[in-house]
């Protein structure tokens, strides 16, 4: 959230606290596009651009990850991209350029990009900065480019605009900044403890929003609620500000979000009723689902657009899927119903082999995914083993596309356009990427090969810094007793620290297994 601005610039007093952005990466760019009929460049061998890229937290795990694609991140705030630099530097990083730079003062200099991300900037500027952005996605894209724009939502905003509102009653404009986030929050608990008492839906809503902004980071506070510019969207009024740069929307980087039918049946036929085409539709369920923000995708005006997805939609896509069948003695080959347990604790029941089957391999194989082809050779294989006498037929191919896709629309299942970059074997010598390593060597908070932030907890965390591909099980024991033995790792019996060495050694053995485990299903190892 970057605006530039002719005076000093607030990012070199307070920095944003930056992480990667998992909505954001190319690879769900690439996806939904593929999903819907275009044809992006190959994430492994292309050029990514990101507007406020803060100290290129969002940009650096992509960099690493993709030695031979080039990103290009620009950031007003020069102790932001100094800051930036550093870490480049760290990792050894040929394939990266960080520039200070404001939006307004990019140029054809910069070049072509396949992608181009702008996250957190475009409701916290001026219409003079949004427009800008838009003409840099269209100026700058590749014909088959893919734009990543994230923005506050309405109506769900307004809401939030209300402890926005409360912050500005609370101080002054000359109020430093610390202390100004610290009186927002004072303000916003006398609202929580005056409201406690009532349970009507306004007060709920209003508590539960509340509590959400008064547990954020105050550099993230003062930044969100603070800016000048906070300027949130309807959906309609962005595809319009779209279609006037000459791009049109795609769709969402959370593919469940854009499909009707997870508001249930009922709802979605009584909405088809009342709407039609994908931005009014979308724009309802933004009402009915009080979303606050959206990760918005888009690309040129000019392409076409296949909306309908199906078996030939997921060709050459790669699927994961935290599933684990409830019966998993069943024969997934017979006919008859299965159950199987979702990441969110829901349940789904299916009677036919074919999507049982691919549904207990997903689970099989998470955090790992599996090309959506070599899933259908699993399948036939399974199948034939059970006693079937021809792989599946083209129609069954395409009742089991048909199925795959709704349980990607209802979030079940996931897809990517690439393979995966991480092995899920804990090996004899265990490695972990070098920037996974760095960052667990500054703090809890580590971005994985999925370039999704994991909290890690203290053994983790002493742990994954040694995953060097160096260091055996016992090198590893010694390391953790050693960070015990000098304090700075505790391990807690009953809520009490372990100290005696015959009492640790047991327990150590069995947290690293775990912890290990836990690392590898979080997908942190490399080969």
């Amino acid at each position: 959230m970057s605006n530039p601005s002719a005076t000093a610039n607030i990012y070199d007093e307070i920095p944003y606290e930056a992480h990667s952005v998992a909505k954001s990466h190319p690879d769900r760019m690439a996806t939904v596009a593929r999903l819907f009929g275009l044809k992006p460049k190959r994430i492994d061998r292309c050029r990514v651009l990101e507007l406020g890229c803060a100290m290129g937290a969002n940009l650096i795990p992509m960099a690493e990850r993709h030695p031979e694609s080039t990103f290009v991140g620009i950031d007003y705030s020069a102790r932001q991209v100094e800051t930036g630099h550093a870490a480049v530097e760290r990792l050894g990083l040929t394939n990266i350029d960080l520039k200070h730079l404001s939006i307004l003062d990019v140029g054809a200099e910069v070049g072509k990009f396949d992608y181009i991300i702008t996250h957190g900037v475009y409701s916290w500027v001026d219409s003079e900065v949004r427009d800008k952005i838009l003409d840099i996605v269209h100026e700058h894209l590749e014909p088959q480019g893919i734009g990543y724009v994230s923005f506050n939502a309405l109506p769900a905003w307004h809401l939030r605009g209300i402890a926005r509102e409360i912050g500005f009653t609370a101080s002054s404009s000359d109020t430093p900044p610390t202390e100004r986030v610290a009186r927002m929050r004072q303000a916003l608990q006398f609202f929580l403890a005056a409201l406690a008492p009532d349970n009507s839906p306004y007060a709920r809503l209003v508590k539960t929003d509340f509590d959400f902004v008064t547990r954020q980071s105050t550099n993230y506070l003062y930044h969100e609620y603070f800016e000048k510019t906070n300027q949130p969207f309807y959906v309609h009024e962005f595809a319009s500000h779209l279609a006037s740069h000459r791009l049109q929307y795609l769709g969402d980087a959370v593919i469940e979000t854009m499909f009707a039918a997870n508001l249930g049946q009922k709802v979605e036929h009584n909405l088809l009723r009342i709407a039609s085409g994908v931005i009014p539709i979308e724009q309802h369920m933004d009402m009915l689902s009080n979303r606050v923000f959206r990760n918005s995708l888009v690309c040129l005006e000019d392409l076409p657009l296949r909306r309908h997805l199906d078996f030939d939609s997921l060709a050459g896509l790669y699927l994961a899927g935290n599933v684990r069948p409830v019966n998993p003695a069943a024969n997934f080959a017979a006919v008859g119903t299965e159950s199987f347990q979702t990441a969110s604790k829901g349940l789904i029941s299916t009677p036919t082999p074919a999507l049982k089957i691919a549904l207990a391999e997903l689970g099989r194989r998470w955090p790992a995914s599996i090309g959506f082809e070599a899933l259908q050779s699993e399948i036939d294989a399974k199948l034939a083993a059970a006693g079937a006498t021809a792989p599946l037929g083209i129609a069954e191919r395409r009742g089991l596309g048909d199925n795959l896709v709704q349980c990607l629309a209802t979030g079940v299942i996931q897809a990517y356009s690439e393979a995966d970059s991480f092995i899920t074997a804990v090996s004899a010598r265990p490695q972990a990427s070098p920037l996974a390593r760095i960052e667990a060597a500054f703090g809890p908070i580590v971005t994985n090969r999925r370039h999704e932030t994991v909290v890690l907890d203290q053994i983790s965390q002493n742990a994954l810094v040694h995953l060097d591909g160096e260091h055996d099980w016992q090198s590893l024991l010694g390391i953790l007793r050693e960070a015990v033995e000098q304090g700075r790792l505790s391990i807690l019996k009953d809520g009490l620290p372990i100290a005696r060495h015959e009492v640790l050694g047991g327990i150590l053995e069995t947290a690293l297994e775990r912890c290990l485990a836990k690392i590898a299903s979080n997908a942190f190892l490399v080969a």
